[in-house]
C-alpha cells in the first residue's frame, strides 16, 4: 500500500485544513482541522480531495511538502 497523501489549505475562520488521499478502510472520506483527522477519512482521488476542501470554503489548496528523513544508517 502507497502511503497517504495530504493536501493543506486555509480556511478564513477555521484555519488550517487537511485532506488525505489514500485507501478508504471504513467511513466516509472527509476534511479534517487536524492532519491525524484527514487521515483517518482519505479520498479516493485528489480531485475529490480538492473538490471537498473547496466546499469547505478553502483557499490556497496545495500539497503537502514534507522533508525527506535522513537516513539512520552509517
Amino acid at each position: 500500500m502507497p502511503p497517504s497523501r495530504f493536501l493543506v489549505a486555509r480556511h478564513p475562520t477555521r484555519g488550517r485544513l487537511w485532506a488525505c488521499i489514500g485507501e478508504l478502510h471504513h467511513g466516509t472520506p472527509g476534511v479534517g482541522e487536524t492532519r491525524f483527522g484527514a487521515y483517518l477519512k482519505p479520498f479516493p482521488t485528489e480531485d475529490e480531495a480538492r473538490a471537498a476542501l473547496s466546499l469547505a470554503g478553502a483557499e490556497g489548496i496545495e500539497a503537502e511538502i514534507r522533508p525527506k528523513r535522513k537516513s539512520r544508517r552509517g
